[in-house]
């Protein structure tokens, strides 16, 4: 393999590891976002739940013997009452479909940004793994850019190495 083939492969794996960084950040935000309405869906869901639960107690009052049918029909309301709740009660069957289809909705987006995430990988070791082959072939071909990369990388651990010698100065003065 050629100098210029080997630099084409290694700069196109660092492309390739910092768009699937970018791409686990997109994913990480679909998923927190899927997340958070599926929260909201399972509040409906459950408040709909109730709410035909309530409705379902309302029609079996005016249908059965019980102390709300005699007054309906004592005010002679009782059909009126009886179809007015079945309607209410007709709307909340609806209301509770709509909660669970919008629930299985946003659970499916779930799984699905999970899945998108689980299939990345570890994304940072990859980019690391990229990085320090870069680096390498940098420093290898002895040109100006890699000469330059090699002195950074030497300040860099002269000043690590003095910010740990201050702060354990600092911690033992302390």
């Amino acid at each position: 393999m050629t100098t210029e083939e080997q630099a084409r492969q290694v700069h196109g794996e660092l492309e390739a590891a910092l768009e699937a960084v970018a791409e686990r950040e997109r994913v990480c935000g679909r998923l927190a976002r899927a997340r958070h309405a599926e929260e909201g869906a399972h509040g409906l869901a459950a408040r709909a739940r109730r709410a035909l639960t309530t409705e379902a107690a309302d029609v079996r009052k005016l249908e059965s013997y019980s102390p709300t049918r005699i007054w309906a029909a004592l005010r002679g309301s009782r059909d009126a009452d009886l179809d007015r709740e079945k309607a209410e009660h007709q709307a909340a069957e609806y209301a509770v479909a709509r909660a669970e289809a919008w629930l299985s909705s946003t659970h499916q987006e779930t799984q699905r940004a999970e899945a998108q995430l689980a299939a990345l990988g570890d994304v940072a070791r990859r980019r690391q793994r990229a990085l320090a082959a870069k680096e390498e072939w940098l420093t290898s071909t002895g040109e100006r850019a890699g000469l330059e990369l090699t002195r950074l990388a030497e300040e860099l651990a002269s000043t690590r190495r003095a910010v740990t010698e201050v702060r354990e100065a600092a911690c033992s003065a302390t």
